[in-house]
């Protein structure tokens, strides 16, 4: 005799097994150039620690490949300080110039951000530039690396009080982006950045080549083409490489951006004729195509436009500068 029965759901209703909810993704909204909310998502602290892995990975392998050249270039009586001195002054010698250098030419990316799919971006919504930068990483020294020294260096000797402050330290530090609404440690508070993570490419990686093959829809002239820059070209890229959401309501949003943002091109640019709106993404797409293509020309020549200030920048500098003797 069983002593406890299954309860049988009333007729009619079946039994509906709830999935656990999807952890909650933390959004950053960014203002772009033509005034287009742009909605991103925040790389979560897992992601950054595993791309940080990654970079001291391959910092680590260069010092210890600078050691071992060192070695033996050198002999014994020739170095006076102890191997891992040199060790450390390299590490910080190969590490901070690695994350400035990378960050800097792959445009707010290290190896290991490129790996993890993520960016370093202004928080204001404009271009990422050299002083934010410098000085997120070089908060990064004070942040993390000096007090993890001063840490070891204190296990090291058997210092009681020095060891508790800087074990204090690092993980004050460390709880910042823990508790920071946009997973921002303190350089990034200070240099006014958020490390975001980058859509999947479903669009772009081929525009060149169909657009090589295929008859222009929309042909644009030069003088069209002289109102944006690179900066400009980013947002547009990272806009028309964000896929189609299944939920209505963003599916919709992000529609409405697209023809927004065709709008005000087509205002800026002049172009009288008619863009119906299911050829909204393909009209983006052929400006995004035109317009790389029109700006490799011109770093083909030496002019590099950073963004749409180039030209009004550019004719103020001819302005202020005084006339030659003739």
């Amino acid at each position: 005799m069983k002593l406890f029965r299954r309860r049988k759901p009333p007729e009619g209703k079946s039994r509906v097994r709830r999935r656990p909810a999807a952890p909650a993704r933390r959004i950053l909204r960014l203002l772009a150039p033509e005034g287009v909310p742009l909605d991103f998502e925040i790389a979560s602290l897992g992601a950054r620690f595993t791309a940080q892995v990654l970079d001291l990975l391959l910092s680590g392998v260069l010092v210890i490949a600078l050691v071992v050249l060192l070695s033996m270039t050198l002999s014994r009586a020739d170095m006076v300080t102890p191997i891992p001195a040199i060790s450390a002054l390299l590490f910080f010698a190969v590490r901070t110039p690695y994350y400035l250098v990378s960050e800097l030419l792959w445009n707010g990316q290290t190896v290991g951000k490129r790996i993890g799919a993520m960016r370093v971006v202004s928080a204001n919504g404009r271009g990422l530039t050299t002083h934010q930068i410098v000085v997120r990483n070089l908060m990064k020294e004070v942040e993390v690396f000096l007090p993890m020294g001063f840490l070891l260096a204190a296990l090291g000797d058997e210092g009681g009080l020095d060891s508790a402050l800087s074990l204090v330290w690092v993980l004050g530090t460390l709880a910042v982006p823990v508790f920071s609404r946009r997973n921002q440690r303190i350089g990034d508070l200070i240099a006014g950045t958020v490390v975001i993570s980058l859509p999947k490419a479903v669009l772009l990686p081929d525009l060149a080549e169909v657009a090589a093959t295929a008859v222009p829809r929309f042909v644009f002239l030069p003088h069209q083409l002289d109102h944006y820059g690179a900066y400009e070209l980013q947002v547009l890229e990272q806009l028309l490489q964000t896929p189609a959401s299944t939920r209505r309501g963003e599916a919709k949003r992000h529609l409405a951006s697209l023809a927004t943002v065709a709008e005000r091109i087509r205002g800026r640019i002049v172009f009288e004729d008619a863009v119906r709106p299911d050829e909204t993404r393909d009209f983006l797409a052929a400006f995004y195509v035109a317009q790389r293509a029109h700006l490799e020309k011109r770093q083909l020549f030496g002019e590099a436009r950073a963004d749409k200030h180039y030209a009004a920048e550019g004719s103020a500098a001819a302005g202020a500068r005084p006339e030659g003797k003739g």
